[in-house]
This record gives structure tokens, C-alpha cells and sequence, in this order.
């Protein structure tokens, strides 16, 4: 149903054409020697094109091109100038090699008016399958390689405090979906199924860490009473610092944890080892009380400082967002039309986190304004929603997500492990949440049905965005 949603509404269909893009998603890395155009494959025939008084039929097909894992694909005897002919697929739900069939003992039956057009057509067919080339025989199993893991369930971890995002968290795994891992906090019972009582998040996410790193960077935790584990040693992960000369009370430019459509002043408030900083935003909204996922708490309790990496890709030298013709969010005691850094540092006597010296990385990603994805909702996690990339700016994105007001979009990293290809969820059999649209077609549901969004009390836009959760969730 999304995906006839964004062929009715997105013509043609946009969507990243090479999986390397997301290199944390299956198949990635083979992506441009698996996914071949004109590459012929075995699908089901669909049952408007089935011969009388034939069932679960297949018959061959041939690839024209790929948005995400999804293929379009067009029937073999159908004229390659009519572009009808064609529709899209899952690349690896819908489509087997050359051959499958055959050892499978499945029927191979052309449709019905290629049968009328082609009267020997197994001898057509044969000739024309000869010497091409198919489907790797393996696909399925790097798949199942490709989302190992080594986290099982039960195991110990240190993740983001969701109620005081100042501070980590000891959790246990509860389940782990394509990379993606379910986090069960540690004073909460193990059958609890309240959503709010545990966090999603991907592996390689900042938000989730091995026992024993916020013992080595400095960084606050809630944990069990005895909870001591040993300092990690020379690890890959724990982040290393350039050489940036960092204090408390220097200004930069980050995105809002809060509110992730914005990106804000902020200062450092606290210096961790080895890079890591605590940094306040300074906008307004963050110096008074906070509602964060429907729970308030007073910011001087952990919702207006948060740990960011000297290299991660979210935070910015001062000036950045006027070089990018980005809205900055000033300083609340400073909040002007026209704000400018150099005015503020002549006014306060402060000093620019001298970030301008990181040469971060230049990457060829391949994202595009108006591409489509699935990208999670950062401040509802246990959702992945229909999304477009609506704006790029070097490597970083802004995401909205579709049918939602911009107050809702994410500043994200072309890197980011929230966002995926088109088709990633239903790989996974996890729930894709449709868009919300106006008028919607029969089929097509908004995740919240009838609920009208709540401005809270600092006018920031409430986080219960989506009242339904994956069902993957439970």
C-alpha cells in the first residue's frame, strides 16, 4: 500500500538507486554486482495475466531498473517501448533466479497474451534465457550474513537514557531486528511490554554503547547499585580526539536532540575524555521546563545537555547554518532577526569551539533532493516512516517525513544508521509506517487516526507524533 502511495503521488518513483548508499543495510557491499539491469529473473505471475485455470504460476522476467531493493520489472513478451507493461517489486521477497522453478518443481506459464502472441513460445523462451545472466544463487544467504549480529538477547549494555538524555542507561537486549536492537532498561521488569519503559536504536549507533564506556569517557549513568565494570582499553569503540583544543564555555552550532528540525546555538558545558563533550543547547525553550516523550522534567535534571563526539557529523563550527542559508537558533539571551556570532563574542567575552580545523570527511553518498526512504523517527525510535530527503547540504540531509509539517523533520548524517532504503522494512517484516495524507485512497491509514497534534506549553511540537507502534515492538 505505501509503495502504490509513492508511485501514485511521486511520479517517477524516487528512491536511492544504489544500496551502497545505506552501507549498513544487507547486501550493500555487493549491491553493484547482484542488482544488474536486464538481469532475467523467475516472479510470480500476477493474477491478472494468468491463464485460465492456472494457479501459482511463474514466469520470466526481466529487470529494467532498482529503487532501493525494489525492481522493476517487465514480463518477457511484452513490448520493451510500453511502459505499462512494467511494476515494481521486492528484489528480494519477489524475484528468484533462472532455474528456480525448475527445482523447485514450480510451473513456468507465460501470460496470457504472450501465450496468444508467441505460439511455441518454450522454444522462444529457452533461446532466451540462454547465456544471460541471473541472480546470484547465493543472495539469499548474504542476507542472512549480512544481518549477523553479536549482541543476543539478554545481553548487558549501556544505552541512551531516554527520560534524561543527559546520561546513559544500563539496559539488556530484548530482541534484535536487521541491526536494529530493542533495549529493555535495567529497572524494568523483563515482560514489560509499555514501549516506554525500553529504547530502539541501531548498533552502531551513538545511543548504545558496551559495558564500561561511560566508566572510560566520564560520562553520567543510571545502573544497579555495585554496577563497576572495568575501563575499556585501546578499542575502536571508544572515539579518539584530533587534537581539538576543547573548554567549557565555548560556543558551537549543533543540532537539537529535542527537537531535531533545528539546529541551535549551544555551549560546552562539560569536557569527557577522549572528545566526548556534554553540550547545552542555548535556544529558547531548553532553559525552561522540557516535555520529552510526554514526560516533563526540569532542565537542570538532564533534557538540555547532551553527548556529542568533537567529530560527530551533528555538530558545526559557529557560522555554519549562515554559510548553508540554514535558520540558526540563537541564544535565548540573545535572540535577534539578524543574530551574528561575531556581535555575540565582542558582547560575552566567549569562544568558538575551534571546529573549522576538523577537515571532516567528504563523501559521495548519492542522496538527492526528493529521494524516498524509510527513516526512523528519531523521538519515537520504535517507528520507520515514509520519508523524503528534502534538502542536502554536503553530507549532512534534512529528512522530512511525509504528510507531517516541518516542525517534525531530522537533521541526519549521510552516514546515519536511522535511515534506509526503500524496502528495508518490508525485508525485515517490520511495520512501515504509512504517510498522512489528506483524502487518503482506501488502504492508505495515518498512523495516528483522528488524533490532532499538541503543541506543548514552550511550542515545541510534542513528541507522541504517532500513537501506534510497530508491531515488531512487542
Amino acid at each position: 500500500m505505501v509503495l502504490r502511495y509513492v508511485r501514485r503521488h511521486f511520479k517517477p518513483l524516487l528512491g536511492i538507486k544504489g544500496l551502497w548508499t545505506f552501507r549498513h543495510t544487507p547486501l550493500a557491499m555487493y549491491w553493484a554486482k547482484l542488482a544488474l539491469k536486464d538481469m532475467l529473473v523467475e516472479t510470480v505471475l500476477k493474477d491478472e495475466n494468468l491463464p485460465p485455470d492456472v494457479t501459482n504460476a511463474h514466469w520470466i522476467a526481466h529487470v529494467v531498473s532498482y529503487a532501493g531493493y525494489l525492481a522493476k520489472i517487465r514480463y518477457e513478451g511484452y513490448d520493451t517501448n510500453d511502459d505499462s507493461k512494467t511494476h515494481w517489486v521486492h528484489f528480494c521477497k519477489d524475484l528468484y533466479r533462472i532455474g528456480y522453478c525448475a527445482d523447485n518443481h514450480l510451473p513456468i506459464v507465460p501470460p496470457l497474451n504472450v501465450i496468444q502472441q508467441k505460439q511455441e513460445w518454450r522454444e522462444w523462451i529457452i533461446k532466451r534465457v540462454t547465456g544471460g545472466y541471473t541472480m546470484h544463487a547465493l543472495t539469499q544467504q548474504l542476507i542472512a550474513y549480512d544481518n549477523d549480529t553479536q549482541l543476543r538477547k539478554g545481553t548487558e549494555v549501556e544505552v541512551l537514557d531516554k527520560f534524561s538524555i543527559s546520561r546513559m542507561r544500563v539496559g539488556y537486549v530484548k530482541e534484535v531486528i536487521g541491526h536494529r536492537v530493542h533495549v529493555r532498561y535495567w529497572d524494568t521488569d523483563a515482560d514489560d511490554q509499555d514501549l516506554s519503559n525500553s529504547f530502539w536504536c541501531h548498533e552502531q549507533s551513538d545511543a548504545i554503547n558496551v559495558v564500561g564506556w561511560s566508566k572510560t569517557v566520564g560520562h553520567a549513568i543510571s545502573a544497579p547499585a555495585g554496577y563497576d565494570p572495568a575501563e575499556i582499553g585501546n578499542s575502536s569503540v571508544i572515539k579518539k580526539n584530533p587534537g581539538v583544543n576543547i573548554q567549557v564555555g565555548m560556543k558551537l552550532e549543533a543540532v537539537d536532540p529535542l527537537k531535531l528540525s533545528a539546529i541551535s546555538a549551544a555551549t560546552v558545558v562539560k569536557v569527557l575524555k577522549h572528545g566526548y563533550l556534554m553540550v547545552h543547547i542555548d535556544s529558547a525553550g531548553h532553559a525552561l521546563t522540557q516535555t520529552y516523550r510526554g514526560v516533563e522534567s526540569d532542565a537542570n535534571h538532564g533534557n538540555n545537555r547532551f553527548c556529542y563526539h568533537v567529530t560527530s557529523p551533528l555538530i558545526f563550527p559557529c557560522g555554519f547554518c549562515k554559510e548553508n542559508n540554514i535558520e540558526l537558533q540563537p541564544p535565548i539571551e540573545f535572540k535577534t532577526d539578524n543574530f551574528d556570532w561575531n556581535e555575540y563574542f565582542k558582547a560575552t567575552g566567549a569562544k568558538p569551539l575551534p571546529l573549522k580545523d576538523l577537515e571532516k570527511e567528504v563523501i559521495d553518498h548519492g542522496f538527492t533532493e526528493g529521494a524516498k526512504l524509510e527513516a526512523v523517527d528519531v523521538m519515537e525510535p520504535n517507528l520507520i516512516c515514509v520519508a523524503t530527503v528534502k534538502r542536502v547540504i554536503g553530507r549532512l540531509l534534512r529528512i522530512g517525513f511525509d504528510g507531517w509539517e516541518d516542525n517534525y523533520d531530522q537533521w541526519a548524517d549521510a552516514t546515519s544508521c536511522d535511515l534506509f532504503p526503500i524496502g528495508w522494512c518490508q525485508l525485515m517484516n517490520y511495520d512501515l509506517q504509512p504517510p498522512h495524507v489528506e483524502n487518503q485512497e482506501p488502504g492508505l491509514k495515518p498512523v495516528s487516526p483522528g488524533v490532532k497534534r499538541i503543541k506543548s506549553k514552550s511550542g515545541t511540537a510534542s513528541r507522541s507524533k504517532r500513537q501506534s507502534a510497530t508491531s515488531s515492538s512487542d
